[in-house]
């Protein structure tokens, strides 16, 4: 059987990923970033899913009502280099759809973009 994990890098998702490696499933792995320095733990998955699934729902949703594709650029950013804090805005036909605030423009995007899932409700 293909089992999907979902946050198959965090403790529980490792745990049952191995456990179902174990006896005999095919597990797709799906989580932000597979850590680089694990490859024995990457071995047991059939496929491997990396990335922001939200910035991937929205995406398909603004496909799917507005035919086009967002795109996201930074509108302000403060703190010091080693605390900087962004704030994000997703941009759908060149104009605003929403903003997102994060301690990286990766969590900042990742903001808006939940945001813009959100106001499509």
């Amino acid at each position: 059987m293909i089992i999907c994990i979902i946050g198959c890098t965090g403790y529980l998702g490792s745990k049952i990923s191995s456990q179902l490696y174990s006896q005999g499933h095919k597990i797709i792995g799906v989580c932000r970033k597979f850590p680089k320095n694990n490859k024995n733990f990457k071995s047991i998955f059939f496929k491997i899913i990396e990335g922001d699934i939200t910035k991937t729902k929205f995406q398909e949703k603004i496909q799917e009502i507005k035919k086009s594709t967002p795109s996201y650029k930074i509108l302000d950013s403060w703190g010091s280099e080693h605390e900087k804090s962004f704030k994000v805005g997703a941009f759908v036909n060149g104009e605003l759809f929403s903003e997102g605030t994060g301690s990286s423009k990766q969590k900042a995007e990742q903001d808006a973009a939940t945001k813009g899932l959100d106001k499509l409700k």
